[in-house]
């Protein structure tokens, strides 16, 4: 993902503003099993840095506080960092995370009726991901992402229950097909 390869001179301009942005999706999504709508809704109350933790959630989900890497937290605030003071999501604010990037000027947006940073979009970030595999030569869904988290977290012994209260899902249940997957796959 790092690669600047097939990407048109236009893109590459912008990519230097973007690409820990992009990364951190990625790592939120696997390594961490966030769903795009939990990503969505990441304010700058939900984001720690001196604590290294991001608390996602609301309605859609239950709120949970998850530790993530020193490496994560260091490409975390790498990106916060590139985006202009004018611009940037404020600490302890109700201020998006992620913020929307316009590749014609350059720069990351501000919503002026809410008088905050654009927040980035679903579809920003399905298509962020699209042209990535397709760069990659790889097919990957933010789903994809989410299941491989779930397997590895079965993989690494966690329990079904334990699972839930990480993603913060409201039941156990939804997880039945992976456990079910998984253990079929511990009979092979």
């Amino acid at each position: 993902m790092r690669s600047y390869n097939g990407l048109t001179d236009y893109q590459a301009s912008g990519r230097k503003f973007i690409l820990e942005r992009n990364l951190l999706l990625i790592h939120f999504m696997l390594d961490y099993g966030l769903a795009i709508q939990d990503i969505l809704t990441l304010s700058m109350h939900d984001v720690h840095f001196g604590t290294n933790t991001i608390t996602p959630g609301g309605l859609h989900a239950h709120k949970r506080s998850i530790t993530f890497s020193k490496e994560h937290v260091k490409l975390a605030l790498s990106y916060y960092n590139k985006i202009p003071n004018l611009v940037r999501p404020r600490q302890q604010t109700g201020d998006p995370f992620f913020v929307a990037f316009d590749f014609g000027p350059q720069t990351f947006r501000w919503d002026y009726e809410n008088d905050q940073p654009a927040a980035l979009t679903r579809i920003a970030v399905q298509r962020m991901l699209q042209k990535e595999a397709k760069r990659a030569e790889i097919h990957v869904t933010p789903t994809m992402l989410r299941n491989r988290f779930i397997l590895n977290a079965l993989q690494n012994s966690m329990k079904p229950i334990e699972i839930k209260a990480y993603l913060g899902l409201k039941s156990v249940e939804a997880l039945h097909r992976y456990v079910q997957f998984w253990n079929e796959q511990l009979e092979k």
